[in-house]
């Protein structure tokens, strides 16, 4: 469970991204946490990963291919403390 400085961090994270990028899983908790997120901002796209909940090199290509935009220019988000 997330703790309320996550839960902020998260939501600024989500509100100053230009074009955040959604992976979920492909079963309904998956798509409906992808919904919730979109839903929020209307910005971004959404990806299924179909296989196991592992992310490795394979999907660093359609990761590239959605181009996300991050908010700083590191090019990198989320930093935790």
């Amino acid at each position: 469970m997330l703790n309320e400085k996550e839960i902020n961090l998260l939501r600024e994270e989500l509100a100053s991204a230009e074009n955040p990028l959604f992976i979920f899983d492909d079963d309904g908790d998956g798509f409906c946490s992808f919904l919730l997120l979109y839903r929020m901002h209307h910005k971004g796209k959404g990806f299924v990963l179909k296989t196991s909940p592992k992310l490795d090199m394979r999907l660093a290509v359609k990761v590239q291919e959605f181009n996300p935009c991050a908010n700083n220019e590191n090019g990198v988000s989320g930093q935790r403390e």
